[in-house]
């Protein structure tokens, strides 16, 4: 049986005398609560759908993705910890965050940045 997923509206333009027709998983909004919304959120409902707050889960992935500061608001939402690997944080980001990696930290969240040194 296959799962049913909300659809993304579709939205219409004409640009150049050319119908364009344009997904918009922007305006999904599975994660609400954790404000969270658009393919993340769809991507990311089921896979925490039964989190409790004894509940740790890592990931890894670049200290600017957008699965990071989402992982970060979900550990916020549901009151655990997020274990988040990453490569080696440029010194200029660490001393002036910006971006995702400030959200994510200013969210006072149980995150724990691990770095590791992937190089062979």
């Amino acid at each position: 049986k296959m799962r049913s997923y909300p659809r993304s509206p579709v939205t219409l333009l004409e640009i150049f005398g050319r119908r364009i027709f344009i997904k918009r998983d922007d305006k999904l909004t599975q994660l609400k609560q954790a404000m969270i919304n658009g393919n993340k959120g769809r991507k990311l409902k089921y896979l925490f759908k039964g989190i409790t707050e004894s509940t740790d889960f890592a990931s890894y992935g670049g200290v600017q993705s957008n699965s990071m500061l989402a992982l970060s608001r979900i550990a916020k939402f549901h009151k655990t910890n997020l274990h988040y690997f990453t490569a080696p944080i440029p010194s200029g980001l660490k001393l002036d965050p910006c971006g995702n990696y400030r959200e994510a930290i200013n969210l006072h969240t149980n995150v724990s940045l691990h770095v590791v040194n992937l190089t062979r």
